[in-house]
């Protein structure tokens, strides 16, 4: 798999055999650091999008949080989730609404991460159902229902498929298979659409959709 994958936090023996067991299951390249800054990106450069798993008993959320606002206003970055976070809801809505990809708790098997991470890796975000449904019900009492001023001229016809898709709750590689299209191209279409309506996620994205579309 074209990808790189990064868990950053303490280099304790625990994080460094995640990531091995990361790159053994999933064959992406997969490392241990103690800290990122935007110039490992360049370091990263061979994988389409790296993906950085950020310990949450790092103590360092703060710089997480500044590196999913920075992504949403670049429109690109690399893919970001939270691990061993606590099972705590308002957390989870936190990472959610900050534009994280994802996030996995500290009690969660390995197999899930896997599968969590696969799906991250395809463009698609990995949180709880709960937490999903409880996020939309809460866009929904505050955000104001559609109306005419929202621009839509900036979208190009195809990514106003691919927005409709997204809205329509289709997966990227579903996406790909009803428009035609490559996987990798659907991913290129979503982060442009992300830029170009400002929101951070997928989710945001599809509220978006059902309200100005």
């Amino acid at each position: 798999m074209n990808a790189h994958i990064l868990v950053i936090g303490p280099g304790t023996i625990q994080n460094r055999m995640l990531a091995k067991y990361i790159e053994d299951q999933i064959g992406a390249a997969s490392e241990c650091r103690q800290e990122f800054s935007q110039a490992d990106t360049a370091q990263v450069a061979d994988s389409r999008r790296p993906l950085l798993l950020w310990d949450c008993l790092s103590n360092n959320l703060p710089k997480f949080w500044t590196m999913c606002s920075q992504r949403a206003e670049n429109g690109n970055g690399p893919c970001l989730a939270l691990i061993n976070a606590p099972h705590e809801l308002t957390l989870e809505l936190q990472a959610l609404r900050n534009g994280a990809d994802g996030l996995f708790r500290e009690c969660d098997p390995p197999d899930l991460l896997i599968k969590g991470i696969a799906s991250i890796l395809h463009g698609d975000l990995w949180y709880s159902r709960e937490v999903l449904s409880r996020f939309v019900r809460d866009e929904r009492k505050v955000r104001p229902q559609a109306t005419q001023s929202a621009d839509t001229s900036t979208l190009t016809p195809r990514e106003r498929e691919v927005l409709e898709q997204i809205a329509a709750g289709a997966s990227n590689e579903e996406i790909a298979k009803n428009l035609f299209i490559s996987p990798s191209t659907v991913k290129t279409h979503a982060y442009n659409i992300y830029a170009k309506i400002r929101v951070p996620n997928r989710i945001q994205a599809a509220l978006w959709a059902v309200q100005n579309l």
